[in-house]
């Protein structure tokens, strides 16, 4: 028998020995040579124990186990000598956190295809997969630690006897036991079977675990319990890593452990990373993994055009928007970024590179002059530049470069997005260290060209001005060629000026339907829900966020066409039932034909697009005056005398009365100088004038000529003053829905609030200027007060308070009536555009969802055939792929019905 140590000796001096002398008992000589050869001793040193006194003290310090013979007591011994040599010592790494990740990465990489084969065993296992023995969870005794005893541990501390071991299985040679975290089970120890060929990663997950290391992990994370952390993220992309690492030590009944939330990070980024290799290989089967697939066939209702079918004026109606809270904070000073990894899977994404190329398209806008005051009252958003519509003023997407310059406390400062009417995502680009530059629309324009082909209506907030930036850009031919169009929101819309609006809104524009194009509105106030968890994450991750969110949200977005269809014809015909019939009934009883409408709508778009156009020969008038003005000013300064001039007696004495007359003699010299060159340079510039402008007799303020222009001058002083409270109105509106829009955050909403306290003070000036304006016109134009604008709505009533030198009163259009007629005549013909298009994406959904079926059988029979490992997976896909075109086909059942009856 061989014997152990089992606590502290009681000799002295014999503690360190103890272990060595025991463990060379059951060696050979030739052994304990080559363990003296390894300390550094004498080879003809005795080891032999010395019968003076027992090793073993009393019996309460040992006990008796069996004895290690031959290479058994060789490794105990050469174990027990490496751990007396390194006692006390602890390992430094001395790598970075850069070099542990790119090791780490580059560590996962060969290994990921084992992995995947692994996951599909054990997702698909083609017998039933005998589960890894685990342990219950435990009553925990220490707070701080997971570890647990077996029940041969619990029995051997306990005194109790064990039963005869038995042979071990060859089997179960390389099998282990580790950590594990299993939110459904609660396990905190499992048996993972391992063959000698299979890798550990590779046993670890077809025993259904992820570990978050390549080689010796410490802790495992059950793909069950990963894949309720995807699913919910998916349905809630705030749910964080650590909030869910949270819910996990809650359901074990412990407190929160850092280490978990790591592990589950990991092992999370391990997970999704086998889900997208698999997900790779599925499109690769259904043929789906060609370039711009997504792009050009994720929306049936759009690309799956059918022989036969009627023409669309539009084939496709696209939006395109920025969004800024999909930002992500830059590394601080000169540190390095650790996470190096570059997200290049997806397909959504544009390359920063071909963003670039449109950098330099189109000339920079030059910020205009605009004094501090405006420039509160406006919050820095500039007057629009060459070319650009004047309703550009209220969108800081038209705004002067010089005000689209972002923190540089932001990498990558928002996401620059285009989806098709329906919902789905086409392209996404980062917006890097910029504001919404001009390059981001014009490259989302350049790929909807190549891709899609013509006939593309693209929606824009600032369409109107951003039509004149792709007019001067490389894209211009080809945009002309493809009959590329660009118009405003509906929403938006509203908020430019009305000669826009006759000409860029939806309800004006023919062939549009019932479409507000204000779709990434509602995508980008679900996807800001991702701003929590991206904002200090690595590039990799966010983008892998992103991805992944939208790849769910185009997911969803496809089991609701159905519905949205069926919705939308049913607001068409609503419209058509309700409305038809009260305006046939207007019109019989008013003597107005579709033909008058359609001519007083023609003139409407002609008045309002040439509204604000000054004659040259009106702007030269208005300056002839004011110079004349200014001359005549000065010249009567000269030849009166002022009653600033007091004739005295010279003071008999000197002193401070000297002083102070000398004093204003010199004001009054410089002030009769410089009246006397402001005489002479304004005579001159008032000959030129009147020579260019051919007058032979100089105006006088009793002229009809001069009376004219000067209530010229206060209608125009009128209008602009009109033009600045639009404009001033026109942002409260857009912060007041922002301030109550869900999601605003407290520190915004205060910003807004005080905004707002700025503005109403800049609205109270130039109702001021307004009124006094509108006093200063014959007749009188009625004013303003506080209390009236605060409330207004209707942003076009505005355009027509402009009474210009062209007489409205008399035009039928101008007239509350005529003019609801015409809005209701445009509302009906877009209702009918509507059902026209929903019975063409019905066909279309419907043929489609035939079509895959029938391709769907095909494949699965390759598949069989060939015994593709995927073909679970592949199976799963689309089996999930038909239960929704099942939903969606009951959903258009209704509505094919009704377009059938309707035809």
């Amino acid at each position: 028998m061989r014997l152990v140590p089992g606590r502290t000796p009681t000799l002295p001096g014999a503690k360190g020995s103890h272990a060595a002398v025991d463990g060379e008992l059951g060696l050979s000589h030739e052994h304990r040579q080559i363990l003296d050869e390894l300390r550094g001793e004498s080879p003809n040193v005795s080891v032999e124990p010395s019968g003076d006194f027992d090793l073993r003290g009393d019996d309460a310090d040992w006990e008796e186990v069996g004895e290690l013979t031959g290479d058994q007591a060789m490794a105990q011994s050469i174990h027990e000598l490496v751990a007396q040599q390194w006692q006390g010592q602890r390992y430094h790494d001395g790598r970075t956190r850069r070099q542990r990740r790119e090791r780490l990465t580059a560590n996962w990489k060969p290994l990921m295809e084992s992995m995947t084969a692994a996951y599909l065993r054990w997702k698909y296992p083609q017998a039933p997969l005998h589960p890894p023995s685990s342990t219950p969870a435990p009553y925990f005794e220490d707070p701080q630690s997971m570890e647990t005893s077996s029940a041969d541990d619990r029995s051997s501390e306990s005194g109790q006897p064990q039963p005869q071991s038995v042979p071990e299985d060859p089997s179960t040679e390389y099998d282990f036991s580790i950590e594990v975290l299993d939110i459904f089970s609660l396990d905190t120890i499992a048996t993972i079977k391992r063959s000698s060929e299979d890798s550990t990663a590779a046993a670890i997950v077809e025993s259904g675990f992820i570990p978050p290391t390549p080689y010796s992990p410490s802790l495992l994370v059950s793909v069950k319990t990963l894949e309720l952390f995807r699913r919910l993220r998916l349905r809630k992309p705030s749910f964080s890593v650590e909030a869910f690492a949270k819910v996990v030590c809650d359901f074990y009944n412990m407190p929160y452990r850092y280490r978990f939330r790591n592990a589950l990070a990991e092992s999370f980024d391990v997970y999704l990373w086998i889900l997208r290799e698999i997900d790779a290989h599925i499109k690769t089967t259904l043929h789906q993994d060609s370039p711009d697939w997504r792009a050009l066939h994720s929306c049936p209702p759009c690309s799956y055009e059918l022989e036969g079918e009627p023409a669309l004026k539009f084939r496709r109606m696209i939006v395109i928007d920025g969004n800024n809270s999909l930002k992500r904070t830059a590394h601080v000073g000169h540190r390095q970024t650790a996470d190096t990894r570059t997200f290049d899977e997806g397909d959504y994404f544009l390359a920063p590179q071909y963003v670039d190329q449109f950098a330099n398209e189109v000339r920079s806008r030059p910020l205009p002059p605009t004094d501090r005051e405006d420039m509160e009252d406006l919050d820095s958003l500039s007057l629009a530049a060459d070319g650009a519509t004047p309703c550009a003023d209220n969108w800081k997407a038209a705004a002067a470069t010089e005000h689209k310059k972002m923190w540089a406390v932001f990498e990558e400062t928002g996401i620059f997005a285009c989806a098709c009417r329906h919902g789905f995502m086409l392209w996404i680009a980062d917006m890097i260290r910029s504001g919404e530059l001009a390059k981001y629309p014009l490259a989302m324009v350049a790929k909807a060209l190549e891709t899609l082909g013509s006939d593309i209506l693209m929606g824009y907030d600032i369409g109107c001005s951003f039509s004149s930036t792709l007019a001067h850009s490389s894209l211009s031919s080809k945009a002309q060629e493809l009959r590329f169009r660009l118009c405003v929101n509906a929403f938006h819309g509203y908020s430019h000026n009305y000669a826009c609006q006759m000409k860029n809104h939806p309800n004006i524009i023919e062939g549009m339907g019932l479409e507000d194009l204000e779709t990434l509105e509602r995508i980008f106030s679900s996807s800001n829900q991702l701003a929590r968890i991206i904002r200090y994450s690595s590039a990799f991750r966010r983008r892998l966020y992103i991805d992944t969110y939208f790849h769910q949200w185009d997911e969803d977005k496809y089991l609701n066409l159905g519905q949205m269809l069926l919705n939308n014809y049913k607001q068409a015909l609503l419209i058509k039932s309700e409305e038809s019939a009260m305006l046939a009934e207007t019109m019989q009883s008013a003597n107005v034909t579709y033909e008058n409408l359609a001519e007083w709508k023609e003139d409407q778009q002609h008045y309002f697009a040439t509204l604000g156009q000054e004659p040259e020969y009106n702007v030269v008038a208005i300056e002839y005056v004011e110079l004349a003005k200014m001359q005549t000013t000065s010249s009567r300064f000269l030849t009166t005398t002022a009653t600033a001039y007091n004739f005295r007696f010279a003071d008999t004495g000197y002193g401070q009365a000297y002083g102070l007359d000398l004093s204003t003699t010199r004001k009054l010299e410089t002030e009769r100088r410089f009246a006397r060159e402001q005489y002479q340079s304004t005579l001159q510039d008032v000959i030129a004038m009147e020579v260019s402008m051919g007058i032979d007799k100089r105006w006088e303020p009793a002229d009809k000529t001069y009376l004219d222009t000067v209530k010229y001058m206060h209608l125009r002083r009128y209008h602009r003053a009109l033009e600045t409270l639009q404009k001033l109105v026109i942002q409260r509106l857009f912060e007041l829905h922002k301030m109550n829009l869900s999601g605003t955050g407290y520190k915004l909403r205060t910003h807004i609030a005080k905004s707002l306290q700025t503005r109403c003070k800049a609205i109270q000036r130039a109702v001021n200027a307004y009124n006094s304006a509108a006093l200063e016109l014959d007749p009188p134009r009625p004013t303003l007060d506080w209390s009236q604008v605060s409330h207004y709505s209707f942003l076009e009533d505005f355009d027509l308070l402009r009474s210009t030198r062209q007489d409205i009163r008399a035009k039928p259009w101008a007239q509350p009536l005529f003019c609801e007629m015409i809005k209701r005549a445009n509302r009906l013909q877009r209702a009918e555009e509507e059902i026209l298009r929903c019975n063409i994406e019905s066909r279309r959904l419907l043929t489609s969802i035939a079509d895959e079926e029938c391709e769907f059988d095909e494949i699965l029979s390759q598949a069989e055939a060939t015994h593709d490992p995927h073909l679970g997976a592949l199976h799963d896909h689309i089996i999930r792929r038909c239960k929704g075109n099942l939903k969606m086909a009951a959903e258009c059942k209704p509505s094919r019905g009704r377009i059938q009856r309707d035809e």
